[in-house]
């Protein structure tokens, strides 16, 4: 019983960034634009000398420079992070070390296509296999991050015990 709670547990970091991503998601496309924008103006307020003093309309037009990368850069971090939480409760599940990243890539790139193809019925939205391609990558990113320091951090464990 108490084992089947952990498991539980592990899988809810997986099931909460879902969450967040079906919550983006479902925003029509003025909301999106509204969330992005938002995003867009604290970006160019950071790199922008001067930003906060434009007038309305020059800040406008930077803040539209920046949509798109804004928005590709929430795609593939958003899906970063789900491709780590889905190697919480698949770690160590498999006696060959490539099938946990390998299933929770899958997983991810899975979630990605069903994302993009909910948001074919949000009204103002559009589902983009470029977004499931940079989401998928994103996945990717975060898993070798992971894996990449859990090798490191065995390779100073072995050292260190020499």
């Amino acid at each position: 019983m108490i084992n089947n709670i952990k498991q539980l547990i592990k899988w809810l970091p997986a099931v909460l960034m879902m969450c967040v991503i079906f919550a983006f998601s479902v925003q029509n496309g003025n909301a999106s634009n509204n969330t992005s924008g938002k995003m867009c103006y604290a970006v160019a307020k950071v790199t922008v000398d001067d930003f906060a003093e434009m007038p309305k309309t020059q800040q406008q037009i930077i803040i539209e420079a920046l949509q798109h990368m804004v928005r590709k850069t929430a795609h593939f971090t958003e899906y970063a992070l789900l491709g780590m939480a889905f190697l919480i409760p698949l770690w160590g599940k498999f006696k060959r070390p490539i099938f946990a990243p390998a299933l929770a890539v899958l997983l991810s790139a899975l979630y990605a296509c069903t994302d993009e193809a909910h948001q074919l019925i949000v009204s103002e939205r559009s589902g983009q296999l470029t977004d499931v391609a940079i989401d998928t990558a994103g996945t990717l990113a975060g898993v070798a991050l992971v894996c990449g320091i859990v090798w490191l951090i065995k390779k100073l464990k072995r050292k260190s015990e020499k």
